[in-house]
């Protein structure tokens, strides 16, 4: 850049009035040296008075100048020529640009001195103006102002104009430096713009600017949201049909090790099997599904969940159903399932009513003796089936005993043997009829087995505290009260459970030793051949409560001595009495129904 005095003695003569009259002479260009540098001096000694000025007194206004103007418009890099062009066609002074002119703004490593308006504060919202100003602003290169001359009467600018404040550059510690711009609108109005920093600018999320987020180890990828669409009600009924059969030999279908493949509307589809972990002996098998399909560019996904049924997932179970035997005063709270034909008999005094889903092998319900009509919706008010697939009974359950019978959890019993459970989860056995002194001992941690060898019975009765499994391949005969320490309904959780397994009949014994009454049995119970009331012709008005769920291959009559209630217990659906039997059968777990998509 050139010094001053080099760009004067480039210039046009300069016009200057001389007299009142209005009479105008040019000034040559040969004046002088000595003159001009003269007139140089005064004018760098104003400069120097008013910066002195400035910096002893920040706050004191500076009166409007000539110089004022020429060394504002310096610092912006303007000419002389650019200035007088402007001052013959009446623009505005600098000081008074469009607030538009974001670029026309002081050097970022200059603060504007306070004029003879007052600025105002920052404020935390900025005018529009203010929101145009960009962060970082250009540095203009260092002027040098020796030999400056400027005309010699003064230009009133169109507006205030403002006083360049020099600052010393910043260390290289101080990194950020605030900025407060003051700018002019359209309408005169002073605003200051947002204070921003010049050297880091305003962080931006990732969320604001569409890009990925940058960290200290650098950008981050965008997570993925997988897109998710339901499945329409046409395939999700196909897909759970084909589950449906799959259900009736998923041990076998899930063995394969080839996923399974079929194509339905024109669309290919594969399942993947995988078997989940199993929650110990109390715990139910359950097993994962994994439908693909391709379609329109798309891979589509989606995971179902099966369960295997244990017979205790029933409140009542039977394979075949005695035709001697009606159902009559009956409460059946829970599902029901008979792989026959069952038999009803309604009267005026009473009427079976089942609140849970009744499935049925059987395409028929027997209501032949009954002394009304049957209504379907007055006695299954869960709905009714039939035709369902048969579901057959535990097979090889002797040998799963036997081998939990080896371990430190299992008490063997050789002979009929009485078996009284008590509130402080310890339990008793005494032979029955031997005249032997009770003994007694608490039941083990975790799950225990109580197990009779061929061809001997188990008595049991009493307060169970504990999870125990009682299995014998004769007889189980429940001679009294058998219920829980805690009551079930009481604890979301309890771990009060029992199972009785009889690979022949469990059966309540007769009112001489219940005793006369009510009677209630909290427990699973499996009795492969039959269910037996004894006596059950006694007149006794009573009611028969079972608390938990009942499987037979055939059940006696319980009338008039009891009439049978059966209330599914909650907990059944998500675990089971130690190592209780398991059907061969899974259903489908409630699911979201949707696809989650993935463009291929």
């Amino acid at each position: 850049m050139t010094t001053v005095k080099s760009w004067l003695r480039k210039q046009k003569p300069v016009e200057q009035s001389q007299s009142a009259g209005g009479t105008r002479a040019r000034t040559e260009p040969k004046r002088s040296i000595v003159g001009a540098g003269a007139v140089s001096v005064v004018l760098h000694g104003a400069l120097l008075l008013a910066l002195l000025t400035v910096r002893l007194d920040p706050g004191v206004p500076v009166i409007p100048s000539i110089i004022n103007v020429e060394l504002w418009q310096v610092s912006d890099g303007l000419d002389l020529a650019s200035r007088e062009a402007s001052d013959d066609a009446g623009g505005e002074a600098p000081g008074s640009a469009s607030t538009s002119e974001s670029t026309d703004l002081p050097d970022p490593d200059t603060r504007p001195v306070a004029t003879e308006e007052a600025v105002p504060e920052p404020r935390a919202e900025a005018s529009v103006a203010a929101r145009n100003v960009p962060e970082t602003l250009p540095v203009e290169e260092e002027q040098d102002d020796s030999g400056f001359e400027g005309n010699d009467a003064p230009v009133e600018p169109a507006a205030p104009p403002v006083v360049a404040d020099e600052r010393p550059p910043a260390s290289s510690v101080d990194t950020e430096t605030d900025i407060e711009d003051e700018i002019q609108d359209s309408t005169g109005a002073v605003t200051v713009a947002e204070r921003t920093v010049a050297t880091v600018p305003e962080a931006v999320t990732a969320a604001e600017s569409g890009q990925p987020r940058v960290s200290e180890d650098g950008p981050e990828s965008p997570v993925p949201v997988p897109r998710r669409v339901p499945v329409p009600e046409a395939e999700q009924r196909m897909l759970e049909n084909r589950l449906e059969r799959w259900a009736r030999n998923l041990d076998r279908v899930a063995q394969q090790e080839s996923p399974q493949s079929w194509e339905h509307d024109g669309v290919a589809y594969t399942a993947e099997f995988t078997a989940l972990p199993v929650d110990g002996d109390m715990g139910i098998e359950r097993i994962a599904i994994k439908v693909s399909a391709e379609a329109d560019g798309d891979r589509m996904s989606t995971e179902l969940r099966m369960v295997r049924l244990a017979f205790s997932s029933y409140a009542h179970f039977i394979d075949r159903w005695d035709p001697n035997v009606q159902m009559h005063d009956d409460l059946i709270e829970g599902r029901f399932h008979s792989n026959s034909e069952i038999a009803l008999s309604s009267s005026r005094s009473a009427t079976p009513i089942f609140l849970g889903k009744v499935t049925t092998a059987s395409r028929s319900i027997n209501t032949s003796n009954s002394r009304r009509r049957v209504r379907r919706d007055e006695v299954f008010l869960g709905g009714l089936e039939t035709g369902v697939g048969r579901i057959a009974l535990a097979r090889g359950f002797e040998s799963m005993l036997e081998e939990a019978s080896l371990s430190d959890r299992a008490h063997r019993f050789e002979e009929d043997t009485r078996i009284t459970f008590y509130a402080d989860g310890s339990y008793g056995w005494t032979p029955v009829e031997s005249g032997q002194t009770e003994q007694r001992q608490p039941l083990p941690r975790g799950s225990a087995y109580l197990v009779a060898t061929p061809k001997a019975q188990l008595h049991v009765r009493g307060v169970v505290n504990g999870a125990v499994l009682v299995y014998s391949p004769e007889r189980i005969v429940i001679e009294g009260n058998l219920i829980y320490a805690l009551d079930a309904d009481m604890r979301s959780d309890p771990a009060d459970f029992i199972g009785l397994v009889s690979d022949k009949s469990v059966e309540i014994a007769p009112p001489d030793i219940t005793g006369p009454g009510d009677l209630t049995v909290n427990a699973s119970i499996y009795a492969k051949r039959r269910f037996i009331v004894s006596r059950y012709r006694t007149r006794q008005d009573a009611t028969l409560l079972i608390y938990g769920s009942l499987a037979a291959g055939s059940v006696s009559a319980s009338e008039p001595r009891f009439a049978m209630k059966i209330r599914y217990d909650p907990r059944l659906r998500n675990v089971r009495p130690p190592s209780f039997p398991t059907t061969d059968r899974y259903e489908l777990e409630p699911w979201e129904a949707e696809w989650e998509l993935e463009t291929l």
